[in-house]
């Protein structure tokens, strides 16, 4: 078996380096390939991502002195990957006001307000498991 090339280098240069990479078979999908961290190729044996879907609503008047919101959500763990994002409906006030999730921990997020929103905002939470 062909040993894996796990850093490339030009000159001084590092043009890719994959010793941290967190890959395994177990987490790439059936049916695609990565490079793990030793330079070898990974072949998918994942049968799918498991995911919790959430919607939540930012109200007007839950936003504290401080531009920050908790919001209850079920599912969210101190160290689970979420990804937020506002609702097609929600996204020009969302953008306008520089609304970004800044925390988490269990079954909760905290959102941070750049300029304090005059609408409630729907957002769209997606959990992996």
């Amino acid at each position: 078996m062909a040993m894996g090339v796990n850093v490339v280098q030009f000159g001084n240069e590092t043009i890719l380096d994959l010793r941290n990479a967190t890959a395994t078979p177990a987490t790439v999908m059936r049916g695609y390939t990565a490079y793990g961290a030793d330079g070898n190729l990974i072949i998918g044996e994942a049968e799918s991502t498991k995911r919790l879907e959430r919607q939540i609503t930012l109200t007007v008047s839950g936003w504290n002195t401080d531009g920050q919101q908790t919001v209850a959500v079920p599912g969210v763990t101190k160290t689970a990957t979420v990804f937020v994002g506002s609702d097609i409906g929600s996204e020009p006030e969302y953008s306008d006001c520089g609304v970004f999730c800044s925390g988490q921990d269990a079954d909760k997020l905290v959102f941070t307000a750049v300029y304090h929103p005059i609408e409630n905002l729907t957002v769209n939470v997606a959990i992996l498991l």
